[in-house]
């Protein structure tokens, strides 16, 4: 955008210095004829809405083909100025984007913003923002760590959330035994804290879920009765070690109640 108005106020300016130009050829042929200066005439308001006195000798003023004054801005194309809006649109959805945001995230980051989850001794709620490469977590002095923060936080998940892919793995007997969330964005961790994350696994795996975020990408969720998530730590260590952004292998407990650490995986 820098050049493009650069390369406008240029363009501008070259146009306005043959204009000055003129104007000085035209003094001079005034002062050897001998005729008097012209009268002063206001121009009428141009495109960019200023209103401007000048005195002209000699010959009428140049004048642009429909229009009665000329300023920078008007010169802009209908391409440009699309451009411009595209650009200006992008701008928005970055800011949006670039909102508060939480998720999961190993306390030996240490982040400066957080909330304990209760039982945890290994997992935390970090708070920042996404930035293009990723989460990027506030520094001290942001906004404190509070419930109200949290609550704005978890309702941007639901973006995460809603573009996660879904796979359920069945035992023999067809028996749903876990639920695998992926994404090619890290934003796993951030989505298992949307307030409709519990909904969807209400028909199938109840209304009470375990789940262990191993890194950013990928989650995998259980049920909280009848369930042999113990079984899957093989599975569970390999996503934890296989990505630059580990989180954990706590297994957390959401319900209505909230979130709380309820176990963590560890080879026998």
């Amino acid at each position: 955008m820098c050049h493009l108005t650069s390369h406008l106020w240029r363009r501008g300016n070259h146009e306005i210095g043959e204009i000055n130009e003129r104007g000085i050829r035209a003094a001079q042929a005034d002062r050897e004829s001998g005729r008097g200066p012209r009268k002063t005439r206001k121009d009428t308001k141009g495109d960019s809405g200023f209103v401007s006195f000048r005195v002209f000798r000699g010959p009428s003023p140049p004048r642009f083909p429909g229009r009665e004054d000329f300023s920078p801005l008007s010169s802009i194309s209908p391409l440009s100025w699309f451009l411009l809006l595209l650009l200006l649109a992008a701008v928005g959805r970055a800011e949006d984007v670039g909102g508060v945001r939480a998720w999961l995230e190993p306390k030996s980051t240490h982040a400066a913003v957080a909330l304990p989850i209760a039982g945890a001794k290994r997992t935390e709620i970090a708070f920042g923002i996404f930035g293009a490469d990723g989460p990027e977590l506030f520094g001290k002095g942001e906004d404190p760590a509070d419930a109200a923060l949290l609550a704005k936080a978890r309702d941007r998940a639901t973006v995460d959330l809603v573009s996660l892919t879904l796979r359920y793995a069945r035992d023999r007997q067809k028996v749903i035994q876990y639920a695998e969330l992926t994404s090619p964005k890290p934003i796993v961790a951030s989505a298992v804290l949307a307030p409709k994350f519990r909904g969807l696994f209400r028909d199938t795996l109840g209304e009470t879920v375990l789940v262990v975020v191993p890194n950013r990408y990928t989650a995998y969720v259980f049920p909280a009765l009848a369930s042999r998530y113990q079984e899957y730590y093989p599975m569970v260590f390999a996503a934890f070690r296989e990505t630059a952004y580990p989180v954990s292998v706590e297994v957390l407990e959401i319900s209505a109640a909230g979130i709380r650490a309820v176990g963590v995986y560890e080879r026998p």
